[in-house]
């Protein structure tokens, strides 16, 4: 029972971290900002130069059909 249990804290803590990995890249505010608040740091400024703060998008929305196709495709393969 403590394995199981000591395995599911581990599996918890991974949640956790993949969490706070989408809340940063969700995080429509400064980057800097976001980072010195989660690490209690009350002496930042806003950085001006992250993708955010020069209101730029760091990865595109867009996917092209053939990447979505090979993706289908793998997927069929693997499952």
């Amino acid at each position: 029972m403590d394995k199981v249990m000591a395995q599911l804290e581990g599996l918890v803590a991974h949640y956790e971290e993949l969490q706070e990995m989408r809340d940063y890249v969700d995080y429509n505010g400064c980057y800097m900002e976001y980072l010195a608040t989660r690490l209690d740091d009350d002496n930042y400024s806003i950085c001006g130069k992250c993708t955010n703060c020069l209101g730029q998008k760091y990865f595109s929305d867009e996917v092209p059909d053939e990447a979505t196709n090979l993706a289908q495709q793998y997927l069929r393969q693997k499952h």
